[in-house]
């Protein structure tokens, strides 16, 4: 007989609680995901289910484990945020790519969102800006840091 409480690499919740969302984080630095971690676990009803320091890894995890929120850096090794998050909405059309970069640029943010990212937040704000962002998107809204959003980045 198999034994239904075998682990496996999703985090189960206890009954009766509430559903998380779940969140994938894929960035190449490991103290940006580390503190990522950090701030996403102040939030209530999220739980982070995987990390990935590619955008192949990203793509894998994604794909494997379909979580609701994805934070996906631009620049990484081996295939970028940008193909990866072009990859992920395509064939997980559901899930939200909320992009975490260190590019203040409107053009950036631009070209993210018409790849079907749903945010984007400058890495310098992540800690002000983490929760309204995550709600905005999890509520059906764009969310753009108002540094870039204003016209700032010019």
């Amino acid at each position: 007989m198999k034994n239904s409480n075998a682990s496996n690499s999703t985090p189960q919740e206890p009954e009766g609680s509430s559903p998380k969302i779940r969140v994938l984080i894929a960035d190449d630095h490991e103290l940006i995901r580390w503190n990522l971690k950090r701030l996403i676990a102040l939030l209530p009803g999220l739980v982070v289910i995987g990390e990935a320091t590619t955008g192949h890894e990203a793509l894998k995890l994604a794909n494997k484990h379909k979580p609701e929120l994805v934070f996906m850096d631009i620049s990484m090794p081996e295939m970028d945020g940008v193909e990866a998050t072009r990859r992920i909405v395509c064939a997980n059309p559901a899930t939200r790519i909320l992009v975490i970069s260190v590019h203040a640029d409107r053009r950036y943010a631009a070209a993210m969102l018409s790849l079907g990212a749903v945010g984007y937040i400058i890495k310098d704000h992540l800690c002000d800006e983490l929760r309204p962002a995550v709600e905005a998107v999890m509520s059906g809204r764009i969310y753009v840091s108002p540094e870039i959003a204003s016209g700032e980045d010019e």
